[in-house]
């Protein structure tokens, strides 16, 4: 099976796609990468070490080839990147048998492959929900979930990364959420709203957004050894992957000093922002 992961960018985020790239291969995921980059700021050396690292393949994509190719609707740079991954899954819908789209501010901390592998031949789509509504994901069916999300509260309920599909079956999807940003600046509003529109939230299959993306705030985190790997763990699973910039100076200080949720939000981000650490200078692409 030929799966595949779809992401981009920018030499300030490299801390983030470094531990990406390195996540994936430490965890034995089966996945080719393939990225959009600015090629403004990202030096080719790095390129060219990431590129021999890895059993499997991580494809480079200039950022410039795609404004030439797909002339820009706006000129904000997050508006290229987000729009431009859907005109990337596009050209590689017909050489993978399926496709993750995601941000590259993303810890891997987990196997992957078999979510990739159950869409395979279906029009399923498996989206994170928004960790952040105040109505979790299994409390109503998908449909209902997604429409009274996006109608009543103008808010999108599922995150549009990491985002799982067939690509062969998403063809008309890619095209409608690139159409969408001709007017909608937000991407993950897009992704619901195309759903919406194509009819397709029966298709959905809701993950978990505390282990896929926002683990931060609902459980207290715990690190754990198993076979010889690090994992972090909920008290009910471990994480799939988790959303956030852990290498930055701030990321600890998040926290609103009087939350009752303090303690917690503190101790899972040092937990996340280590393991950005370990991952970024322990394993074979190394950046401090």
């Amino acid at each position: 099976m030929n799966l595949a992961l779809i992401t981009q960018f920018s030499w300030d985020y490299r801390f983030g796609f470094n531990a990406l790239v390195n996540g994936l291969d430490y965890y034995e995921n089966h996945l080719d990468v393939h990225c959009l980059y600015d090629d403004k700021s990202v030096p080719n050396d790095y390129l060219t070490q990431v590129s021999k690292s890895f059993p499997f393949k991580v494809v480079f994509y200039p950022l410039t080839d795609f404004l030439t190719k797909y002339p820009p609707y706006m000129t904000l740079p997050r508006w290229y990147f987000e729009y431009y991954k859907f005109k990337l899954a596009l050209e590689l819908s017909t050489s993978y048998d399926a496709l993750m789209i995601t941000d590259c501010d993303y810890l891997v901390l987990s196997n992957i492959d078999s979510f990739l592998e159950a869409v395979i031949g279906t029009k399923l789509l498996m989206i994170a929900n928004n960790p952040q509504w105040t109505l979790h994901y299994n409390e109503a069916n998908t449909e209902e979930y997604i429409r009274i999300a996006t109608s009543e509260h103008n808010f999108f309920p599922v995150m549009s990364s990491p985002f799982i599909c067939d690509g062969k079956q998403s063809v008309e999807l890619f095209n409608d959420v690139w159409e969408m940003g001709k007017v909608q600046l937000e991407h993950l509003n897009s992704l619901t709203r195309v759903i919406l529109l194509q009819n397709r939230t029966t298709d959905v299959v809701l993950l978990e957004g505390t282990l896929w993306c926002d683990p931060e705030y609902r459980y207290f985190l715990e690190r754990t050894i198993i076979q010889d790997k690090r994992y972090i763990c909920t008290p009910h699973d471990r994480l799939m992957m988790c959303h956030g910039r852990f290498w930055a100076r701030d990321a600890t200080e998040r926290v609103i000093p009087n939350s009752i949720l303090a303690d917690r939000v503190r101790n899972n981000v040092t937990i996340l922002c280590d393991e950005m650490s370990i991952i970024n200078t322990n394993w074979k692409v190394k950046l401090t």
